[in-house]
């Protein structure tokens, strides 16, 4: 029986996983006479797969809890995660975001320029930030600030990138308005200081 794993108990109570390799042993007649069986410890890649599909886990619980959008994209800029967020930001399931389906929820003004950034980023294996408007649930548009880093294995090969996106109109509209009493202020000293 060749691809199984079992756990074989040493004589100190301490457990290890291995992986049986088995080969029987036939004479000239073709009877079985018996078999050579090889025990490989595997406990270190078992461990090792446990402990990333805890970290998984981990993750997945964390990112289904926080307030904004967690996303992955590869290489070529396609999304192969999205947090649950994005479902409640969008109204739409997931799945609306993978591959390329992100796209169409940039604003058609803000999509060349949103696109354009990326892909350079991605091209040159780099951080960046973004903000444009972003559809949110039915036909209203936020402002969104996208953020992202890059992603490499484990033989330090760039698969993509990771990253977040969060709705930063209330931020935008008060800098806005901020912005906007300076200048009324600065622009009413200066009639001031004329008079």
């Amino acid at each position: 029986i060749l691809g199984h794993e079992i756990i074989i108990e040493r004589p100190d109570g301490t457990r290890r996983y291995v992986a049986p390799n088995p080969h029987p042993l036939f004479n000239e007649a073709g009877e079985g006479i018996g078999a050579v069986n090889l025990l490989i410890d595997i406990t270190d890649q078992k461990e090792a797969m446990m402990a990333l599909a805890e970290s998984e886990e981990r993750f997945k619980s964390v990112a289904s809890q926080v307030p904004i959008v967690i996303w992955m994209i590869d290489e070529n800029g396609d999304v192969e995660y999205v947090n649950p967020t994005w479902s409640q930001l969008t109204g739409q399931p997931a799945k609306s975001a993978y591959g390329q389906g992100w796209v169409e929820f940039i604003h058609a003004e803000d999509r060349a320029r949103v696109i354009k950034e990326l892909f350079s980023a991605i091209a040159e294996k780099r951080a960046f930030d973004l903000k444009f408007r972003h559809v949110t649930r039915g036909t209203d548009f936020m402002i969104a600030s996208a953020s992202g880093t890059p992603r490499y294995n484990s033989k330090g090969k760039f698969i993509g990138c990771i990253g977040i996106l969060q709705d930063v109109t209330l931020h935008e509209n008060a800098t806005l308005s901020l912005e906007r009493e300076v200048k009324s202020r600065t622009y009413d000293l200066l009639k001031k200081n004329e008079e």
